[in-house]
Formats: structure tokens, sequence, C-alpha cells
């Protein structure tokens, strides 16, 4: 039997898959682990997409309500992070559908996408230089911003996420040559756009 004090143990002693079971079960402590466990990176993939701090909250928050919803329909078929990206995909999608125009600040962006800089090979930057670096980054955070949204989820999933192309296939629902494609092209307009900021322009090394 699953005492309540086994529940609440830290995320990193509970495996996922019994995290699920125990969610499917109906038990919402288990949830709740559940939530602290991916909380903050569903936050930074939500602003990847929805470019505003307030709205990722949104964001995220409805997420999780479908996942609690739909926890039962979960059959262990994918990895747990897969199925629930692509609930957050898809709640993110139907927000920027309703919403044309972001409505977040590069204060926002610098607090949730301080992984963005591993997207491209900057050149070494003196840390005394702070102009310089804030230069960079809001040019990084423009380049992000400029991509369609297709190719910015793509990348995201790909290079801040680390899923691999199979798994972004699954979770935005597209063909595998599809999502190369979106990283090709996503990688070629970024190595345009920041090519100032890169070693060599004519390679961008995802």
């Amino acid at each position: 039997m699953i005492t309540d004090a086994a529940i609440h143990l830290a995320p990193e002693d509970l495996s996922e898959r019994a995290l699920v079971k125990r969610c499917q079960e109906g038990d919402k402590g288990a949830f709740k682990v559940l939530v602290e466990r991916y909380q903050q990176r569903a936050m930074q993939l939500a602003y990847g997409f929805v470019r505003s701090l307030d709205d990722s909250k949104d964001v995220v928050q409805n997420a999780f309500v479908r996942v609690f919803k739909s926890i039962g329909e979960f059959r262990n078929e994918s990895q747990f992070y897969t199925w629930f990206y692509g609930i957050l995909v898809n709640v993110a999608l139907d927000h920027l559908r309703r919403n044309k125009t972001p409505t977040r600040s590069y204060e926002d962006g610098l607090l949730l996408r301080s992984q963005i800089a591993s997207v491209v090979q900057l050149k070494w930057i003196d840390p005394r230089e702070e102009i310089w670096t804030k230069q960079r980054r809001k040019a990084i955070v423009r380049a992000i911003d400029s991509l369609p949204v297709d190719q910015r989820m793509t990348i995201i999933l790909r290079e801040i996420e680390e899923l691999s192309y199979e798994e972004i296939a699954q979770v935005t629902k597209v063909p595998i040559g599809t999502v190369m494609s979106r990283i090709f092209d996503a990688r070629r307009r970024l190595q345009v756009k920041l090519g100032e900021f890169t070693d060599q322009p004519a390679r961008l090394n995802l």
C-alpha cells in the first residue's frame, strides 16, 4: 500500500512512471510532485513560444489542467514528457491564434531565455563589456522572435529541450522530414541575423 509520506518524497526519489500511475489512480499529491518536476521547464518552453511572461504562466497552467483531466489517456507508449510537451504545444498554439501580438518585454526575455545563448556559437566576450553583452542578448532574442512560429517551436524543442527528431515529430504531429526542414530553415535564418555575433557566419553549429 502506498503511504501519504511516500507521495511527498522529493521528485528525484520518485520515478516518472510511478508518479504517472499514481496520478491515474487519482492521487492529487502525486500530481503535485509531477507539476513541480516539470513546471520550470514548461515555463521556459512556453515563453519560447508565446514571448510573454504572464501569458507563459497562463499557458502552463492550462496545459497542466489538460494533463490532469486526460492523464488517464496516457498509456506509457512514449515518454511522459513527450506527451506533456505535445499538450503544451497545442495550448501555446491556441493562445497564439487568439492573440496575434505578443506583449513580452526584453526584461521578461532575459529572465527566462538565458539558455538562448547556447543556440549559436558566439565570440568570446570579455565579461566587462556589459554593453556589448546586452546588445548580443537582445539580438539573439530578436532573432528567435523573428522566426515563424513553427520554426521557433521546432528549434526550441531541438536545441533547448534537446528532443530528438522523432520526439519533436510526436510533439508537433508532423513528419520527421518536416521537422528536419524546419530546423534547417531556422538555423539558416539565425545564421543570417546573428552573423556579426558568430565566429564563422557561414556555419551555425546548433
